[in-house]
């Protein structure tokens, strides 16, 4: 998987927000998540090849995201495919 770790997200936001946040950019969104029981504004952005993630690293890395500068990494131990 090719997951990046997303934080500073604004209180409220929904994973769709996240995944449309991402496919405005022009990037190829596997899957989005917001954690919500954490309510600590993070979450989980897999894009569909390496080349999109670090794309997206450049790219979106301090973007505005319903008014906070979005925190973009890349996931060190993304979880296997199922």
């Amino acid at each position: 998987r090719f997951r990046l770790l997303v934080s500073n997200m604004p209180e409220g936001a929904e994973w769709q927000d996240l995944k449309d946040f991402a496919l405005q950019k022009g990037f190829e969104v596997t899957y989005a998540n917001v954690f919500q029981r954490e309510n600590n504004g993070t979450g989980v952005l897999d894009l569909a090849t390496e080349e999109e993630l670090n794309k997206a690293l450049e790219e979106l890395n301090g973007l505005d995201f319903k008014g906070n500068p979005i925190v973009l990494e890349k996931d060190p131990n993304p979880p296997p495919l199922r």
